[in-house]
């Protein structure tokens, strides 16, 4: 009987394991610094979201939507356990952040355009700047 209960246990407890990982959503960033923070909450029970092209296209929704036109991710994701010890590992709620840096499509990594110039944003005063 004892192993019977185990065995129902077992497959109910399967059964509540999610095969599909929590999708990514905005969760921070500043508009004005051009940074994005997308992530997910998951329960132990969850897989791991390990797409980052969905995480990029969240953070490139959300870079589009305040005049950018591109997002790069930042090398690392980071995972914090915010809910406690879990049933079945140290930890019944996982929090996952991946930071973006809101870019322009015309710049590059040192902050110059294709033509090697340093990037300047057109403003009101009708202002450029010339290198020297």
């Amino acid at each position: 009987m004892l192993k019977k209960a185990l065995i129902l246990t077992t497959l109910v407890l399967a059964g509540c394991a999610s095969s599909v990982p929590p999708g990514w959503g905005a969760v921070g960033g500043s508009r004005a610094d051009g940074t994005v923070v997308v992530g997910y909450d998951r329960s132990e029970l969850e897989k791991e979201n390990t797409d980052r092209e969905a995480a990029t296209a969240v953070a490139r929704r959300r870079c589009r939507a305040w005049g950018y036109s591109d997002a790069d991710a930042f090398d690392q994701t980071t995972r914090t356990c915010v809910g406690g010890q879990g049933f079945f590992t140290n930890c019944a709620t996982w929090r996952h952040r991946l930071e973006f840096q809101c870019t322009h499509a015309n710049e590059n990594r040192n902050g110059r355009g294709q033509d090697g110039n340093p990037n300047v944003s057109n403003n009101n005063w009708g202002m450029e700047l010339q290198p020297n």
